[in-house]
């Protein structure tokens, strides 16, 4: 987005905006699949929906701050503040996830083991 906020050639910002779209949707079908493979299976519902209404139930609320972003400065400064905000979101989150490990899984053959030990 910040590369995207200065162009003025309608080819490159329809590449850029191409390259975007691809980053925004990849990202978005890892999230989601992360989320399910990660949410224990009684929290699933509850946790898909929160995320659903975090994520495309606050649009309109983004919209309308785009958009009168866009009439104040452009479209360079709406490009911008959007570019400004995914860094600082990427860097708050590398910050709290710096050194966090993930839940170790247990697999299907060691869950059997375990049940097999205990039994």
């Amino acid at each position: 987005m910040l590369l995207l906020a200065p162009v003025r050639n309608e080819d490159v910002a329809g590449a850029l905006l191409l390259v975007i779209g691809f980053c925004f949707s990849t990202w978005t079908a890892n999230s989601q699949s992360v989320l399910q493979l990660t949410a224990p299976d009684h929290l699933r519902g509850r946790v898909l929906a929160l995320y659903l209404f975090a994520f495309a139930g606050l649009t309109p609320i983004g919209a309308l701050l785009a958009g009168w972003l866009a009439e104040v400065g452009g479209t360079e400064l709406a490009f911008a503040v959007a570019g400004i905000c995914g860094l600082l979101a990427t860097g708050f989150a590398v910050s709290r996830l710096r050194g966090v490990r993930p839940p170790r899984r247990r697999t299907p053959v060691v869950a059997v083991a375990e049940e097999q030990r205990t039994v």
